[in-house]
Order: structure tokens, then sequence, then C-alpha cells
């Protein structure tokens, strides 16, 4: 993998990394809104963009 993009197995390792902590810190900062967050509200907001882009989730 190193080779085809032309870089070496350090930096390749460091790009890997960066980018393995960077999806962890996104996970962990959504988990934590989640956890926070209103699940009536949140469906309640859902609905109300459904309704405005005329796709009602209603059977």
């Amino acid at each position: 993998m190193a080779a085809r993009r032309g870089v070496s197995l350090n930096k390749l390792m460091e790009e890997l990394s960066v980018r393995a902590l960077a999806e962890h810190d996104t996970e962990m900062r959504f988990r934590t809104r989640a956890a926070r967050g209103d699940p009536a509200r949140g469906l309640k907001l859902l609905d109300e963009l459904d309704h405005r882009h005329g796709q009602s989730t209603d059977p």
C-alpha cells in the first residue's frame, strides 16, 4: 500500500493513525451529543423536515 501511494511505510502508518484517531474522535463526539439529546424532539424535527420536503413518514 505504501509503495502504491509512493510514500514510506512510516508515512503510511502516520496517515492511517491520523485517520483512525479522527474517526474515533468523531464517533465519541456523536455518542456524547446523542446521549444528551432528546429522542422525541429529534424525531419531531425529522418529521418536520420530511413534511417540508413532501416526504411524509406516516403510513
